[in-house]
């Protein structure tokens, strides 16, 4: 699979990065549902490294798109998001 994604085109790169852009912001903001329950915290763990995954991937396969700006913050909340988590 990951030969398949490094010969997509750039236009086709774009669009599987807006998929996987589209993808976390869900990812992002369905743990913070689910989070105010004390016993579903580690649902938000999985949900966060999930996020984090498909943000690596977005910015390996489509390094060369506008959409990597937005994917790096969305990767920095999401790790400070996590730590706090961690924390309570």
């Amino acid at each position: 699979m990951l030969i398949k994604i490094r010969k997509l085109t750039v236009y086709q790169r774009v669009k599987l990065g807006i998929k996987l852009d589209l993808l976390n912001i869900v990812l992002a903001f369905l743990p913070q549902f689910l989070i105010l329950v004390k016993y579903f915290s580690w649902v938000g763990l999985v949900f966060d490294g999930v996020g984090l995954l498909t943000i690596g991937i977005l910015i390996w396969f489509c390094r060369y798109s506008t959409i990597i700006t937005l994917s790096k913050a969305s990767a920095i909340l999401i790790v400070l998001r996590l730590i706090f988590t961690l924390l309570i």
